[in-house]
């Protein structure tokens, strides 16, 4: 099996210009159309935060919804990683989540011997607090966290290039990532075009 993961659910409270919102994007190509100033770059803004691969960044009043710092914002994306993904934190355990279609909801089996190495659906996100802080981490289905490292964010690979780097791209990529192997596949252009041609892509359309 190919290293893989897939973003099942997103969900957002608070950032930005987005009070609340939960997102189940397709599996494989999603396209986000709107006007000016909807939050389409906030949405992208929120994915290269909660994977970005340091820790270093600088919070203001303007990321907090109606700059109501108080309430803090959350940013937590439920996540289907393969087995070969190697998604582990060490000795610790990460327990996989079930997904029932539409969210990740407990796990109504017993565990396994070995959670962390195994397929699943894990539940990550960035929190910030009233403090200007943030913090990542992995949300457990006890309602335990574990500390969602550097070195694991690394893993995803989108990352957010400030103004004084962008050209033509908006996510420089980690190398050795996983979407930096994606990219490197020459022929992933045409592989797209096919998927899109598949079928009408008004029927695909949310308004």
């Amino acid at each position: 099996m190919a290293e893989k993961f897939s973003i099942k659910r997103l969900q957002i409270s608070r950032f930005r210009g987005i009070e609340k919102i939960s997102w189940n994007p397709d599996p494989g190509f999603n396209l986000i159309l709107g006007g000016g100033d909807c939050g389409k770059s906030t949405i992208l803004d929120a994915l290269g935060l909660l994977f970005s691969p340091t820790s270093s960044f600088t919070l203001s009043e303007a990321d907090y919804w109606m700059r109501e710092v108080s309430k803090g914002f959350e940013i937590v994306a439920t996540v289907e990683i393969s087995a070969d993904f190697g998604f582990s934190p060490g000795s610790r355990i990460l327990w996989p989540w079930e997904w029932n279609g539409a969210e990740a909801v407990q796990p109504s089996d017993e565990p396994s011997d070995n959670p962390s190495n195994a397929s699943g659906v894990f539940k990550i996100g960035v929190f910030a607090s009233d403090g200007f802080d943030l913090t990542w981490e992995i949300i457990q289905p006890d309602d335990s966290r574990e500390h969602f490292s550097v070195g694991l964010r690394r893993k995803f690979g989108a990352i957010k290039l400030s103004g004084d780097e962008k050209s033509d791209r908006d996510l420089r990529l980690v190398y050795g990532s996983a979407l930096d192997r994606l990219l490197s596949d020459h022929s992933l252009r045409s592989k797209i075009t096919t998927e899109i041609s598949k079928g009408s892509l008004k029927d695909h359309l949310r308004v």
